[in-house]
């Protein structure tokens, strides 16, 4: 299934918004290079990380989790999302994540133990 949403990629001006036919039962961090590649003409530096955010109860946007599918928050046809860059301090903690994930346990638990005792 799929739906059309409004997606904002810059400001709230009119001219900063785009209607795109999304699949709902795909992870949002699968979604989301799709929606660069569709958006690519209107966004600088497109090798940048972005996130995909959505507005909740209070009316305030708030980042979508990239492992849940837009069928999850209960999007539906007229909804709007916001794409935006990702903020450096997020890259930061994303790039740290995903070294960490190319070591193996027993290393990181040796690495632990070492410093536990050298502390």
């Amino acid at each position: 299934m799929s739906v059309i949403v409004t997606v904002i990629y810059g400001s709230d001006e009119k001219k900063d918004w785009v209607d795109l036919e999304l699949p709902t039962d795909v992870p949002v961090g699968e979604l989301i290079p799709i929606m660069v590649e569709a958006l690519e003409e209107h966004l600088q530096n497109i090798q940048d990380r972005f996130v995909l955010e959505i507005k909740n109860k209070n009316s305030v946007w708030e980042k979508m989790d990239e492992t849940k599918a837009l069928q999850n928050y209960g999007v539906m046809d007229g909804f709007y999302l916001r794409i935006q860059r990702k903020p450096l301090e997020e890259e930061k903690h994303d790039d740290l994540a995903e070294q960490l994930g190319l070591i193996e346990k027993e290393e990181i638990k040796g690495i632990l133990e070492t410093w536990k005792t050298d502390g």
